[in-house]
């Protein structure tokens, strides 16, 4: 698989971003203009949280500190199973990429920064290059109490809930990763050996794959497969994502294999 820059409007914008910021200063200049609106509000509408100009400069208008994941195909459909991702804001301020982008496909991808006890979030669906061609949703939540705010509508709880999937998905399923610098190749692993993916942008990516998320849980009743968030750790205190496996009740889990982790 080779990952071109051109290719994915995400990426687009990070390289601009990070290799070439007067040119992207401009389009960000663009969308903190249209930016009219004078703040979110509290679900009892007395109390104004945040601008939303300074969630659009917080998010897109800071380089330093992001990491950029690249989903694969196999990846973004998994993420659709996992159940009620909203419920799950609380542990979202424990993860350890504090600002990141999630490309998702050629023309989505998600930016998130994490501070102060929010996560602030935008869902891009736009081309960076094409003055004008804007279209995003912002999200924010309070990590304390599980408050989310922007959601007006059932069609944007959805995207909030797409987005929280994906942030479970990546942080919470910890044999996903695989690093690739610019301009590098690395070789799959496991029944993946035969393939490679190729980083052909400027832009370190973190590649996501399902190949290195295999703990499952099997067995005997007709339960419906899906994600879970398992406590794991010292007093259990931990959390991690593991695949359900459609199965009978009074199964058993099978542990993961766990490949270490190789980066070129």
């Amino acid at each position: 698989m080779k990952i071109k820059t051109e290719n994915y409007s995400g990426l687009i914008l990070q390289e601009l971003m990070e290799k070439d910021y007067n040119r992207y200063r401009p389009w960000l200049d663009n969308i903190l203009e249209n930016e009219n609106d004078p703040g979110f509000y509290t679900n009892n509408d007395e109390e104004r949280v945040t601008t939303r100009r300074s969630i659009v400069y917080s998010v897109l208008g800071i380089a330093q500190g992001n990491q950029t994941y690249f989903l694969s195909e196999r990846v973004v459909e998994d993420v659709k199973f996992i159940k009620d991702p909203i419920k799950v804001i609380k542990l979202l301020d424990k993860l350890p990429q504090k600002r990141g982008t999630i490309i998702i496909s050629k023309k989505e991808y998600i930016k998130y920064n994490i501070e102060g006890g929010w996560i602030y979030m935008i869902y891009m669906r736009t081309d960076p290059l094409v003055t004008g061609d804007i279209n995003y949703d912002m999200f924010f939540c309070d990590t304390k109490s599980g408050e989310h705010f922007g959601g007006g509508n059932p069609l944007l709880v959805e995207t909030l809930e797409n987005i929280l999937r994906a942030l479970i998905y990546i942080f919470y399923s910890k044999e996903t990763f695989k690093f690739i610098k610019p301009n590098q190749k690395v070789q799959g692993v496991g029944a993946l050996r035969h393939t490679h993916t190729h980083n052909q942008t400027q832009v370190p990516l973190t590649f996501v794959d399902r190949r290195w998320n295999v703990t499952t849980i099997v067995g005997g009743h007709a339960v419906n497969g899906h994600f879970r968030l398992q406590r794991c750790g010292h007093g259990r205190n931990e959390r991690r994502l593991v695949w359900v496996k459609e199965h009978h009740r009074g199964g058993h889990t099978r542990k993961s294999w766990n490949p270490k982790h190789k980066t070129i």
